[in-house]
């Protein structure tokens, strides 16, 4: 009996320290908004402020250029809303 009581909390820090390494560690970068270029996210590193709404914010890099949706981390599940203005970074 004393041998499963050593065992166990033994194999839940042996299991605890392999899942904290095949977990994700990507993390949030709070100062940093993406776009989709060409299927793959881009980092426009900087945070932008979209306004107030339930609009999605979009962004335009070049005069004349295609408008993109902008997402608050590498994930298609977060796209950032605001009041629905382009905001163009080429200015």
């Amino acid at each position: 009996m004393k041998y499963v009581k050593m065992i166990l909390p033994i194999m839940a820090v042996i299991f605890a320290i392999g899942f904290s390494f095949a977990t994700s560690s990507m993390e949030d970068d709070p100062s940093t908004d993406y776009i989709i270029i060409d299927g793959d996210f881009q980092s426009i590193d900087m945070e932008l402020n979209c306004g107030e709404g339930d609009i999605n914010c979009r962004v335009q890099l070049e005069p004349e250029g295609p408008e993109y949706l902008v997402y608050d981390d590498e994930d298609l599940n977060t796209l950032k809303q605001g009041s629905g203005g382009v905001i163009r970074l080429y200015e």
